[in-house]
C-alpha cells in the first residue's frame, strides 16, 4: 500500500478552539496539544505514552506496530506539519470520543530522483480513557481519508471521483480526472487493495498504460465482503507524478452512492475488478 496511507493512524490531533459549540474539556485538549508536540520533534517513546496498552484501530495497529510504523514513517518523510479541526466530541462514562479533520503536509526525505511531496486530509474518531491520571488514546477509528504525492516542475491536478463507502458486491464510478491538454502524453493506472497493518509500506510494481484526454474512467466492484480498501491512481506526464488516493469502505449495511457524476467529455468505464485482499503477516 501507498505509504500515504498509513498517516491514517499515526497523527494526533490538535484541537480546535470549540467542539459541538461547546468547550473542549482542558485536560483533553491539552493532551491532544502535548501528542503534537511529541509528534512533531519524533520523540517515539513520548508519543507511544499517550497510548494504551491496549490501542486498538480499524486498521489492525496495535501499540507495537505503532511504533514500528512511526519509525518508517519517519524515516522516509521530513518537515511534516499538519491542522486539525475537531468536528464533535462527547463523553460516555469515563471516556472522551473525539472527531476531527486533519490536513497534513510535507516533503519527502532524500531520494534518487525528485523528492515526493505530501497532502493529505483524514478524518478520524479518537477514544481517551485516563489511566494513572494521564489520558490516553485507547482507540482510533478512521472515517474519511484522502491523499496525494506529487513530483515534478509541473504534475498534473488530480480529482478523485468515488464514493466513501459502497455495498458489498455492488458497482461504482471510479474517475481519476486530470487537467492536462490534449497534447499532452500522459500514462497511468488505477488499482485497488485491502487497507491492513502490515501492508502500509510494501512497494508495489505497477503497469502504466497509455491514457486519453481527461484521465481515467472506470467502474469499481466491490468485494463480496466488509473491509477498508485504499484506491490510487496513478498519473505521468513529462511535467511530473501523481499519486493520489482514497479509503473506501465497504459495508453489509449500506448501499453506498455507487455513481457520482460524470464530466460531460470522456472516453468510455471499463471494468475493474478489487485485488484479492492480503492476509495481514503474524
Amino acid at each position: 500500500m501507498l505509504a500515504i496511507a498509513l498517516i491514517s493512524g499515526l497523527f494526533p490531533q490538535v484541537p480546535d478552539a470549540r467542539a459541538a459549540n461547546e468547550v473542549l474539556p482542558p485536560e483533553i485538549a491539552q493532551t491532544m496539544i502535548e501528542i503534537d508536540r511529541a509528534a512533531s520533534k519524533q520523540e517515539l517513546d513520548q508519543l507511544l505514552g499517550f497510548y494504551a496498552d491496549g490501542f486498538s484501530h480499524n486498521d489492525g495497529l496495535t501499540k507495537d506496530s505503532l511504533k514500528t510504523s512511526l519509525r518508517e514513517l519517519w524515516a522516509r518523510y521530513s518537515q511534516l506539519n499538519y491542522k486539525t479541526q475537531v468536528k464533535s466530541w462527547e463523553q460516555k462514562g469515563n471516556q472522551f470520543i473525539v472527531e476531527a479533520v486533519t490536513k497534513i503536509q510535507g516533503n519527502q526525505k532524500e531520494a534518487k530522483f525528485k523528492p515526493f511531496k505530501l497532502s493529505a486530509e483524514l478524518t478520524s474518531k479518537q477514544t481517551y480513557q485516563r489511566k494513572d491520571g494521564k489520558w490516553q488514546i485507547s482507540r482510533q477509528d478512521i472515517l474519511q481519508e484522502t491523499s496525494t504525492l506529487t513530483a515534478g516542475n509541473q504534475p498534473p491536478k488530480v480529482e478523485m471521483r468515488l464514493p466513501d463507502v459502497i455495498g458489498v458486491g455492488r458497482q461504482y464510478s471510479l474517475d481519476a480526472i486530470a487537467d492536462t491538454p490534449d497534447y499532452n502524453i500522459m500514462v497511468g493506472a488505477i488499482f485497488t487493495e485491502p487497507v491492513t497493518a502490515s501492508g502500509f509500506f510494501k512497494d508495489k510494481t505497477i503497469d502504466l498504460e497509455p491514457l486519453r484526454s481527461g484521465g481515467i474512467y472506470k467502474i469499481g466492484q466491490a468485494p463480496y465482503k466488509e473491509g477498508n480498501f485504499w484506491v490510487s491512481a496513478i498519473l505521468v506526464r513529462e511535467g511530473g507524478i501523481t499519486i493520489t488516493g482514497q479509503r473506501l469502505r465497504v459495508s453489509k449495511d449500506e448501499i453506498g452512492e455507487q455513481y457520482k457524476p460524470a464530466p460531460d467529455i470522456g472516453p468510455v468505464r471499463s471494468l475493474i475488478r478489487p485485488s484479492i485482499p492480503r492476509t495481514p503477516s503474524s
